[in-house]
């Protein structure tokens, strides 16, 4: 350990008198560079150009006095010990010494004193020191605290607010005369559950760091998002006295982080729509076209029958008619997508349109051995509605067709029933029904059980997307109700006018 020499500055004008007290300290066994001077302009040259850590002076000096040394000792080098070795000094002039700030003084014929006034000058400056150390750390902890761009509460042992940061109040709106006293939960938004929370506090009451998220609320009800650390604090003997919570706003991070997964599931769901279009676009353009080339180039084969001949030519009508719903499927969904499919509001009898609808699927039902039922009330065949008939009888007509193509047995209904301002058109069946995990995509474009090339019904997948932007083109609503096995019922609403019939 390096030995400690210490510089002294003694102001003495009687050389021998310096001596005495520069070999008293030597005597004590300190180590020192002993500097004397004995007038006032050698004092003040080396208090302002020297450091020194201890000044030793005389109070009747020639032209000077030991006051007015000290005074000037207080302005040049204020932290430096001052003790005043006097001759003669009455006990006034001693306390006023220390009043202006001396360390201590010592007379003269009792040098054995002054060891103990050294160590004890030395002391005060070393607790001193140590004392501003602190005090600057502390005011540097607060300023960083204050100044903080993460929110900091402070609360004591039962979880009560003592201290806010400003980043907190500004953040969450709050005064912080209205957030000491309360607990934290009142940023809660009330989404996490009371088991997150009882973890929390079992974790931190128990002498542990606990981090994670908050999706809490401000004052004025707007939602953020925190990355949370919080942490007991400790007394010397190792108990809670408080708990420190520092937290860091993170919604500007999670909001990129949701738009990130958007994008990402969204690149996702066009990869495979533009897959399911490939499929669509193969099973539903060349299998059809198959079919008309193929059969077309047997009708003109000389030896066929007329029965053969009708058969190819109702095959070959078929493949036409799957041909021309595809392409008006993807007209329709095109027209949708965009926003330019028109509507023409016109005055109609709803009752007419749904018996035209009837005669178009009778034929297709019986085929597949089905009920078809149609459901209206007596006082609907006079009801006048106020819509777009065309597009009303393509919703329909696509609800029916997938009713009746993935029905084997049973029925197939479809009607309407006022309910106010609307109607509640509805299409029931007692097919395959819809398994509850499509059924949350059920609307979306090419959805089916099954999109694959080998699934064992024909059509585009389109049907229900077109029906949903119709329905919402027309103002209204559309939603399903289904099991698997148990059949299908989808309901749709639109606003109409209503004119005639009973109200």
């Amino acid at each position: 350990m390096r030995e400690i020499v210490l510089n002294i500055l003694c102001l003495e004008d009687n050389p021998d008198d310096a001596e005495l007290i520069r070999h008293r300290l030597k005597k004590e066994g300190y180590k020192m560079q002993f500097v004397i001077v004995s007038t006032k302009k050698e004092y003040l040259d080396k208090i302002k150009t020297v450091t020194f850590d201890l000044i030793l002076c005389d109070y009747n000096l020639p032209g000077y006095s030991g006051m007015t040394a000290l005074q000037h000792a207080r302005q040049i080098c204020p932290d430096v010990p001052f003790i005043c070795v006097s001759g003669t000094i009455g006990e006034y002039l001693a306390v006023e010494l220390l009043k202006q700030g001396a360390s201590d003084y010592v007379m003269k014929d009792q040098l054995d004193k002054l060891p103990f006034a050294v160590r004890r000058a030395l002391k005060e400056v070393q607790e001193q020191t140590a004392r501003h150390k602190a005090e600057n750390e502390l005011r540097k902890l607060s300023q960083a605290v204050q100044q903080s761009p993460v929110s900091i509460i402070i609360t004591n042992e039962h979880g009560e607010i003592e201290y806010v940061n400003p980043k907190t109040t500004e953040l969450t709106g709050y005064s912080s005369e209205e957030l000491i006293g309360k607990k934290p939960r009142i940023f809660s938004s009330g989404e996490k559950p009371e088991e997150d929370y009882q973890n929390l506090w079992k974790t931190v009451s128990s002498g542990s760091e606990w981090q994670g998220e908050f999706h809490n609320k401000k004052k004025n009800g707007e939602l953020y998002w925190e990355a949370a650390s919080i942490s007991p604090i400790l007394d010397y003997e190792g108990k809670i006295t408080n708990y420190l919570a520092v937290k860091e706003n993170i919604t500007e991070r999670k909001e990129f982080i949701i738009e990130l997964v958007k994008a990402k599931a969204k690149a996702e769901s066009g990869d495979r729509l533009k897959t399911a279009f490939m499929n669509n676009i193969s099973h539903e353009i060349r299998t059809p076209l198959n079919h008309i080339l193929g059969f077309g180039q047997m009708l003109i084969e000389p030896d066929l029958s007329q029965d053969e001949k009708k058969e190819y030519y109702g095959i070959l009508n078929a493949g036409c008619d799957r041909l021309m719903n595809t392409v008006n499927d993807y007209m329709d969904i095109s027209l949708i997508a965009s926003g330019n499919m028109e509507v023409h509001k016109r005055l109609f009898a709803i009752r007419n349109l749904l018996e035209e609808i009837y005669d178009k699927f009778l034929k297709t039902a019986q085929t597949n051995r089905l009920a078809l039922i149609l459901q209206t009330q007596p006082a609907d065949s006079i009801l006048q509605i106020n819509s777009d008939q065309g597009l009303l009888r393509k919703a329909l007509r696509h609800l029916l067709n997938n009713a009746i193509k993935f029905s084997k047995e049973g029925s197939v209904s479809f009607g309407f029933e006022r309910k106010g301002s609307e109607l509640e058109f509805f299409v029931k069946d007692t097919g395959v029904g819809i398994s509850a995990d499509v059924q949350a995509h059920i609307f979306d474009k090419f959805t089916q059980e099954n999109a694959s090339n080998t699934r064992g019904y024909e059509g585009s997948g389109l049907g229900l997307s077109i029906v949903r932007g119709i329905v919402e083109l027309l103002g209204g609503r559309i939603w399903i109700k289904s099991a698997k096995g148990e059949g299908a019922s989808f309901f749709f609403t639109i606003p109409v006018d209503i004119h005639g019939g009973e109200k």
